[in-house]
């Protein structure tokens, strides 16, 4: 017998401010059927990211567009299979469905394809008393293998309405908007007819569910699958002429599945999407470089020379340049992560790499939290509340900052673009790829070490329903793309101009005297001017000073040392403090990365002369960069996950001392071999 979970029907009383007035639509169903895609056009595309409140699992919540009129809101709920959570994601849509705000209709998303197994969770919530609609999805692909569905039949044998449709065609969402309007109407008028005498309304309710999960017994799950089993016999049968492709596709994924062949592919894969990361993007790149250089040096010219102009020019225009310069490339990595998706790919991907995971303590379950943790590690932490054991969920938390999140990309760029001839751009993404495979690896031997070291009582296991391979359709990857990169510019972005104008203001206060700044000073026989006056007069400057001695190992000198600082609010303000902290600003150079380029070139170390930026010192920062924990925001998230300091606090001393110390073997080794 099952023990019901700890609810809280209260846990989501604060969802409803969030909401349109009106009926709340809850879309529930299995990871991989389409559900969220259905979501994005129900909705009209017009919703908000949030997080349940009490937990850290996202949700998206927007305005019903499609609903003949009705004002009424959606939801979309975390992947479920059953009443039965086996996992914290799927027991915050328990939650949900039964909290304050709860849903007038669920629309219940089904595959065609994995029929019975999805109809598991629809019959459930029909049983608990839930106003249903079934959509069901994945239809063609049906047809494709030679069989068909009757919705119709289904519809008639379930007792509720079933609507086929292909969740990314809008003609069909509206017509299932119709439907579910309709459907809402007919209750709400039910509802407010006199009852007979004698009859009870089944409503959900907590209680109902309390005692329907006590009573699901190992035999009445049978009984369960073995009445979808001849519901699915009784509305699926076999197309007549139907194309013999079934073959052809079990090819496809012995191929891609293989462990030999799979593994190679996508290591191609791969090394093609992180080459064109670093070769695409370029010209979009240097045409935002030169835009944005093009206004700083407008303004300056157009407003009279002062701290406030400088503040505004430098400060503001320049912070919000240093995010825009690097979101072509974080556009292409969306892109590509989500046509691999789209697709079908990276559950397969998933599917290939449970059996070396298992190896190092971890399963298949892993693999999507840590490949979101090369787009960024605080979703990447809260996706991993979908593996049910409590120890590889953490041992998961604490190895994805490892992984190389999108804020290092413009790090690596413009560290790997000062080593990297300009003429030969697939050795800048060769070694992106690495720098990947590296930050993967590097996870790998932490989780064996720890695994080993903690001898765990019981693994959970792996099962996957691998989606159909499929072409997707472009406006679907575009409109994600163009979700998430929305995200970063308004979450990550924000922060970083805010730091950058921050550190700006830390490096020109206090204001230096006028007279004393028109002179300037000679560095290594060059006239330097007021602006190294006022830097090196700052109040960053004298923080720089204090931790030199730690900096010099690395092969740094004060305003690296400050830069590095700054890059543990957010690692992707690096590359401004950077351009503050050296006056690229003011070098030489058509766009703001080639100024970039050509000043760390030639910045010296005040006291000997020597460059700072050498082969060994630019590598030495990529070694930190790629193990350091160096954003807050994530170790916050890690906190709230793990459920104590414990976990983040592990991982910020060992990752970024272990960083450190690893930088300066690097670093002193290759300058002890004659590699400057």
């Amino acid at each position: 017998m099952h023990s019901h979970p700890d609810l809280n029907p209260s846990r989501f009383s604060k969802v409803g401010n969030d909401v349109t007035p009106g009926p709340l639509i809850a879309l529930v169903g299995s990871a991989n059927s389409g559900k969220t895609t259905l979501f994005n056009l129900l909705t009209g595309s017009h919703y908000n990211t949030v997080n349940y409140p009490g937990a850290t699992v996202e949700f998206a919540i927007g305005k019903g567009k499609v609903f003949e009129g009705l004002a009424c809101s959606v939801m979309d709920t975390p992947g479920i299979t059953s009443m039965v959570p086996a996992s914290p994601d799927e027991k915050v849509t328990v939650d949900a469905l039964f909290g304050a705000n709860r849903p007038d209709l669920a629309i219940v998303v089904v595959d065609a394809n994995q029929l019975s197994r999805h109809l598991y969770l629809a019959k459930q919530l029909q049983d608990l008393g839930f106003n249903l609609v079934v959509a069901l999805t994945m239809s063609d692909l049906l047809q494709k293998k030679g069989q068909e569905i009757s919705a119709t039949k289904l519809s008639e044998l379930l007792d509720c309405p079933v609507f086929a449709l292909d969740p990314r065609r809008k003609d069909k969402a509206k017509e299932l908007g119709v439907l579910v309007a309709n459907k809402i109407r007919e209750t709400n008028r039910l509802a407010e007819a006199p009852m007979l005498p004698g009859v009870t309304p089944v409503l959900p309710s907590i209680t109902a569910y309390r005692f329907f999960i006590s009573e699901m017994t190992e035999e009445k799950v049978q009984r369960y699958y073995r009445a979808l089993d001849e519901i699915e016999s009784l509305v699926i049968s076999k197309l007549k002429n139907s194309p013999k492709r079934s073959q052809k596709k079990l090819t496809m994924d012995q191929i891609l599945l293989h462990p030999v062949y799979g593994l190679g592919i996508f290591l191609l894969a791969m090394f093609v999407i992180f080459t064109s990361i670093f070769w695409m993007a370029t010209p979009f790149m240097d045409g935002i470089d030169s835009g944005f250089g093009w206004m700083i040096s407008s303004l300056k010219l157009a407003l009279p020379h002062s701290w406030i102009t400088d503040l505004l020019a430098d400060g503001i225009v320049g912070g919000i340049g240093s995010v825009m310069v690097f979101l072509p490339q974080i556009l292409i990595l969306f892109f590509a992560m989500g046509y691999l998706e789209d697709s079908g790919y990276l559950a397969r991907g998933a599917a290939l790499v449970d059996k070396p995971l298992s190896l190092i303590g971890l399963n298949g379950k892993s693999f999507v939290p840590l490949l979101s943790g090369y787009a960024c590690a605080i979703p990447a932490m809260m996706a991993a509340r979908t593996i049910p054991n409590r120890f590889e969920r953490n041992l998961t938390i604490f190895i994805i900052p490892l992984m190389s999140c999108s804020a290092r990309l413009p790090v690596y760029s413009l560290l790997l673009a000062f080593i990297t001839p300009r003429n030969q751009p697939w050795i800048g993404g060769l070694a992106l790829t690495g720098l990947y495979i590296a930050g993967m690896l590097m996870g790998a031997i932490v989780s064996t070490v720890i695994s080993r070291l903690r001898r765990t009582k019981g693994h959970s296991g792996f099962i996957l329903e691998l989606p159909a391979l499929r072409m997707p359709v472009a406006k679907v990857v575009i409109f994600s793309t163009y979700h998430k990169a929305y995200q970063y510019l308004r979450k990550a972005g924000l922060m970083i101009v805010v730091i950058s104008l921050g550190l700006w203001v830390l490096t020109h206060t206090p204001v230096p005297d006028p007279l004393s700044s028109e002179t300037g000073i000679s560095v290594q026989g060059k006239t330097t001017g007021r602006e190294y006056v006022a830097v090196s007069n700052s109040y960053a400057a004298q923080l720089g000073h204090l931790i030199e001695p730690i900096m010099r190992p690395m092969g740094l000198d004060w305003r690296g040392g400050v830069a590095m600082i700054c890059a543990f609010a957010a690692r992707e303000v690096f590359v401004s403090a950077m351009a503050l902290m050296y006056r690229i600003d003011e070098t030489s150079g058509s766009g703001l990365a080639d100024k970039m380029l050509t000043r760390m070139s030639e910045v010296r170390f005040e006291d000997t002369g020597k460059r700072i930026f050498t082969v060994s010192s630019v590598l030495g920062m990529i070694l930190f960069f790629m193990i350091a924990l160096q954003c807050l925001s994530t170790v916050a998230v890690s906190k709230h996950e793990a459920g104590g300091w414990k976990l983040p606090a592990a991982q910020l001393v060992l990752y970024t001392g272990g960083a450190y110390v690893l930088s300066v073997a690097l670093v002193q080794g290759l300058r002890a071999l004659g590699v400057s």
